[in-house]
Formats: C-alpha cells, structure tokens, sequence
C-alpha cells in the first residue's frame, strides 16, 4: 500500500513529521461523536478544548494502535449510544493512517510499547489488509458528495 503525507485538516499542508500532529475529535457522551481530524499540534490544533478528545497521531501509525483507536474510541462510543456524526471524516482519518499499519508490528515496536503492547489486541497474519476498508470510495469522491 502507498504511503501518501498525512494532510492536515485545518492548514491543508502535509504534515511531515507525525511526531507533530495529533488526531482529536468531540464527543457529547450519549450524544454524538465525531470531527474527527488530524492537524499539526500548536497552529492548527483545535486546543481551544472544544476537541478535548485527542491523541497523538503517531499512536495511529501501529497497528494495535490503529484498531485500539477504532475500538476502543470509536466503536466503544458507537456501543454506548452516541451517533457517528460524520461517518466521511473517520475515514479520512483512517484512511490517512492505513498504509501505516497494514503491516505486523515490528520487535522495536513491541518492546516500545513494553506492557501497554501486552493489552493491546492482537491482529491475525492477514486481518490487518480488512482494516483499511476497501469498499470506502476514494477520497476525492467522498468529498465531492459531501459538499
């Protein structure tokens, strides 16, 4: 899978050290949840604790990671009542993130993550290619239908 820059939400610029962007979003618990973006952190971060539901973007870029986010945050939600408020900008997101973790996560990784990598789920040999929802329209398309 291609690895295309990560694109921030609010500036449109590439983001090209992830180290420097963070992934939020809003949720109304028994509401809604969603505006799900990825930004650089400081100038384009919505840090004005309307999104204060956020993560550092390079904890999407694994693969346990990547399904923690989409369990635990979003279906864990989803389970809990609250609507998904805008289904296309969650797949912006893992869109973005995709081709980062359609892959086994590496022994550098495992021991980086120490213990928290022994919580985490563990994905079959081949499930990983699933995760990146191949009946997803391309992004442009999306978008256009959007507006």
């Amino acid at each position: 899978m291609k690895r295309e820059p990560v694109v921030c939400h609010t500036c449109g610029k590439p983001i090209e050290d992830l180290g420097m962007a963070i992934v939020s979003w809003k949720s109304e618990p028994g509401v809604e949840i969603g505006g799900f973006k990825v930004t650089h952190k400081g100038r384009c971060d919505p840090g004005d604790h309307r999104a204060p539901q956020s993560l550092e973007a390079t904890d999407l870029t694994y693969p346990e990671g990547y399904l923690n986010f989409i369990f635990g945050v979003v279906l864990a939600a989803v389970w809990a009542g609250q609507r998904l408020a805008d289904y296309h900008e969650l797949a912006d997101v893992l869109e973005a993130f995709a081709p980062f973790v359609c892959r086994e996560t590496t022994p550098e990784e495992k021991e980086q993550w120490g213990w928290h990598h022994a919580l985490m789920m563990p994905i079959p040999r081949c499930a990983a290619s699933a995760v990146a929802m191949p009946a997803l329209q391309p992004r442009k398309e999306r978008r256009r239908e959007a507006v």
